[in-house]
């Protein structure tokens, strides 16, 4: 639990004090400690000896979810904040640490009390802040010329310059089409409409300096992912990031826990960590005009603080580890069951995209071959370019000449079953093996799509009870 004068100086921040406020690192020891905090992200109380039936689930370009039970009665979680609400109420934050490691922060979705003759109980489901994206409307933009780093790059081709009410357009062949529209997507999110928790991973000053490039990004791949073409009137933010990665094709979504960034205040623009470059603020319009600055301070009580960012990975996140192996009947025998589904139905390998002007058609004959011919025919009458239009055919027969195939995987317990976090995480290519029994076995690198690990109620023992895996790596 926090200490009491930690716990009041938390209370009594203020706009002033928040940029001079050290992170709070909660104490180690344990392997899983779950910390519950107001929406804003400050911490109440470390909730970890009352959370029961722990369970952390992870699927790429997903929000990422954390579940738990606790008695109700608890003083801990029925009892009133100084707000006048429960400790634990729908819209806190609740931030996990495993081993000392931030692994999760999010804010808490559900909330079901139940109770019969022997007890009661609370039911809770934590999404990572990714989720607020399926409650937010996508936002038109409108840039200019950005130009960063030597020599210059133009970031956009053409990017929601219609009007408000009209079908908002992205078109790009640049190199950056895919990462540079997310990051607007985001920013125009937490912008017009309020802070969601998510910030910016490229303009984070944690991360990098200012007006730094791209590429300079720590740990971060400087983005290839193009050739896209999305078109929507008032869809979720959520649906058209969908679209992005679906696509582009080699372009992936991750949301980094973080407890060490700061919203700054209402005055300090539309950037949420704290030094942003004047280059990017110059280049960003507002469609709300004078009334941006008035909406959005009426919504900001509390400085936030950035409960995690958003990173793009382009080309697709993730790393070869030949040492993770996962063996239904094979070796080394550490898979309970497993089930493999091979599927037909969005297979595309002729592919027709109608533009204004032109036409392009692209066909992927070796899967026609294979499998017959899988059609699909797009109009999109708002691309002029013929470029881009094969290529993004080229790509659709690509990406969809495959059948689907989708792993399902239950492992054993045991020394044998690598973890996630340790050997492996989303994105990852690991090692399945599927012994003769199973219509003849399979053999091959997979990649890793999801996973569900179990923490047990003493916080000593992780169980991965389940992993979703698919040898296609587009």
């Amino acid at each position: 639990m926090i200490g009491g004068a930690v716990f009041e100086y938390y209370q009594a921040l203020g706009a002033s004090a928040v940029t001079s406020l050290a992170p709070y690192i909660p104490p180690s020891g344990t392997p899983w400690e779950a910390y519950l905090c107001d929406r804003f992200g400050y911490p109440i109380q470390n909730i970890s000896r009352v959370c029961f039936g722990k369970q952390y689930s992870a699927t790429l370009n997903r929000p990422a979810q954390f579940t738990f039970w606790a008695p109700s009665n608890d003083s801990k979680i029925g009892g009133l904040h100084t707000d006048g609400n429960p400790y634990l109420m729908e819209g806190r934050a609740i931030r996990v640490y495993r081993s000392g490691a931030l692994v999760f922060t999010g804010h808490v979705w559900q909330v079901e009390d139940a109770g019969d003759s022997e007890t009661e109980r609370t039911n809770v489901t934590c999404f990572d802040p990714l989720q607020w994206m399926t409650r937010r409307v996508a936002r038109k933009m409108v840039y200019a010329n950005l130009s960063i780093g030597s020599p210059s790059i133009n970031l956009y081709v053409s990017l929601f310059t219609n009007k408000d009410d009209d079908v908002y357009t992205f078109q790009s062949t640049n190199p950056h089409g895919s990462a540079e529209t997310a990051r607007g997507l985001l920013n125009a999110a937490n912008d017009y409409d309020g802070f969601t928790g998510l910030d910016d991973f490229y303009l984070s000053s944690i991360y990098r300096p200012n007006n730094a490039t791209p590429a300079s990004c720590t740990n971060q791949n400087a983005p290839s992912a193009g050739n896209v073409n999305i078109a929507f009137a008032n869809s979720r933010v959520s649906d058209v990031l969908t679209a992005l990665v679906g696509q582009s094709g080699n372009f992936d979504l991750e949301v980094v826990p973080t407890d060490s960034d700061f919203y700054s205040s209402a005055t300090a623009g539309p950037f949420h960590g704290g030094s942003r470059s004047a280059t990017f603020q110059q280049a960003y319009k507002f469609g709300w005009a004078g009334d941006y600055d008035t909406i959005r301070g009426s919504l900001l009580t509390k400085p936030w603080k950035t409960l995690a960012l958003l990173k793009y990975w382009a080309p697709t996140k993730g790393s070869q580890q030949d040492a993770v192996v996962f063996g239904y009947d094979a070796y080394p025998h550490n898979v309970g069951s497993i089930s493999r589904l091979v599927d037909l139905q969005n297979l595309t390998n002729n592919s027709v995209m109608l533009g204004s002007q032109n036409w392009a058609r692209e066909v992927n004959i070796t899967s026609v071959q294979t499998y017959g011919a899988g059609m699909d025919v797009q109009g999109l009458s708002d691309i002029v370019d013929p470029v881009l239009l094969d290529a993004l055919a080229a790509e659709e027969v690509e990406l969809g000449g495959n059948a689907k195939q989708t792993v399902q995987i239950t492992p054993l317990a045991g020394a044998r079953t690598p973890l996630p976090f340790d050997d492996f995480v989303l994105g990852d290519q690991v090692h399945v093996n599927a012994g003769s029994k199973l219509r003849g076995g399979f053999i091959g690198l997979q990649r890793v799509y999801g996973f569900v690990v179990d923490i047990s109620d003493d916080t000593d023992t992780e169980t991965l009870s389940s992993l979703v895996t698919s040898p296609q790596t587009g």
